[in-house]
């Protein structure tokens, strides 16, 4: 972080989890004067999934389950490096399950989605994405993975 102009430079190399398409990088973050629109925060129930995001969300789009899809999987353990991806429903078969988004209700503040979800169940992968626009019509498609280590 430079204490002269406060931007931020970042340094990285390519390694095995990576599909970056230079050996190595170094680029300089600046700050645009636009407001980040991003996940915020996230917290798993036992019936669903809430999250929370930095602007105010367009209350149809993000209300509307066709905006919103994901899929669980775990991982096999085993010896050998790696694993594909394992269902959740049918640990015998590889791949991932669609998850059943059943009602999206947006807060009164427009800023925290809280996402009905049949059968959640702990896991080591899940990935949310969605499709929706701020309040001001700014699109926001993006994913999120996160871990369900146990339910509260």
């Amino acid at each position: 972080m430079s204490h002269r102009d406060g931007q931020l430079c970042v340094a990285g190399l390519r390694g095995w989890q990576s599909n970056a398409g230079q050996e190595t990088g170094f680029d300089r973050v600046r700050f645009t004067g636009k407001p980040v629109v991003s996940v915020s925060g996230l917290k798993v129930a036992r019936n669903g999934v809430t999250l929370t995001f930095t602007p105010p969300l367009d209350t149809s789009i993000a209300e509307d389950t066709g905006n919103w899809s994901g899929s669980p999987w775990n991982y096999k353990r085993t010896g050998h490096y790696g694993s594909p991806k394992v269902s959740v429903s049918d640990p015998a078969r590889n791949g991932t399950d669609p998850l059943d988004i059943t009602a999206a209700m947006l807060s009164a503040d427009g800023r925290t989605v809280t996402l009905s979800i049949a059968d959640v169940k702990p896991v080591m992968q899940q990935l949310l994405a969605f499709k929706l626009k701020t309040a001001d019509g700014a699109a926001v498609n993006q994913q999120v993975l996160h871990t369900i280590n146990a339910l509260p």
